[in-house]
C-alpha cells in the first residue's frame, strides 16, 4: 500500500493499486493509467482521465472525473464530492445511491485546480463547475455553463456565442465576457 500526502501520478501504461490519498494529497490518472482501490481520504483528491475501479471516497474527498475518462465500482461517502467533465463514463454509489451515467455533452459538479480548464463547446453544457486557483472555464461558441462558481485567481471566459448563466464569482475570482457573449445574472462577491 501507498500513503500519499503530495501528488501521485499514474501514466499511460502504468496501474497504481490501494493507494491512500491523505489531506492535501492527489492521485491523477491520465489518459491510458489505471488506478484500483484507491481510498481518498477527507481533503484528498483523486482525478481520472484513464480508468479508475474500487475507488472509496470518504466524508470531504473528491474523486473528479476528467474528459475521457471512466470510473467504475467506485463509493462516494456522505459528504465526499463526485463530479464529472464531458464523455465520461462511471458507475458506482454516492451517499448510498446508484449513479451511472455516460455524459456525453453534459458536465456535472467538476472542480477544477491548478492548471485545470474545462471548455464548453457548441452543443455542451456545464453545471456546476467549479473554477479554483489558477483554473479557467472557457465558453464557447454555442455552449451553456450553468451555475458555475468561481473561486479566488479562478477565471471563467465566455466568448462570442457563449452562454453563462447565475454565475457566482468570488473573492478574488473573474469573468470575462468577450464580444457578443452572454452572462446572465451573474452574482458577484466583495473583490471579485
Amino acid at each position: 500500500n501507498l500513503y500519499v500526502d503530495g501528488d501521485q501520478h499514474v501514466f499511460s501504461g502504468y496501474i497504481a493499486s490501494a493507494t491512500t490519498v491523505n489531506s492535501g494529497g492527489a492521485q491523477k490518472v491520465f489518459s491510458g493509467g489505471m488506478a484500483e482501490c484507491a481510498s481518498i481520504r477527507s481533503g484528498g483528491y483523486q482525478y481520472t482521465q484513464g480508468i479508475v475501479s474500487g475507488t472509496i471516497v470518504s466524508s470531504g474527498g473528491m474523486l473528479m472525473i476528467g474528459s475521457g475518462g471512466s470510473a467504475m465500482g467506485f463509493a462516494v461517502s456522505s459528504g465526499g464530492i463526485l463530479g464529472w467533465d464531458f464523455n465520461t463514463v462511471l458507475s458506482g454509489t454516492s451517499s448510498g445511491s446508484a449513479v451511472t451515467s455516460s455524459s456525453g455533452k453534459t458536465s456535472y459538479n467538476m472542480n477544477l485546480f491548478a492548471s485545470d480548464w474545462q471548455t464548453v463547446s457548441s452543443g455542451y453544457s456545464a453545471w456546476l463547475t467549479t473554477v479554483n486557483q489558477r483554473a479557467a472555464q472557457y465558453i464557447c461558441n454555442g455552449g451553456v455553463a450553468s451555475s458555475s462558481i468561481i473561486n479566488p485567481q479562478g477565471e471563467q471566459k465566455v466568448s462570442e456565442g457563449g452562454i453563462a448563466r447565475n454565475t457566482i464569482i468570488n473573492y478574488g475570482g473573474a469573468q470575462f465576457i468577450y464580444n457578443s457573449g452572454s452572462a446572465s445574472n451573474s452574482i458577484v462577491s466583495s473583490g471579485g
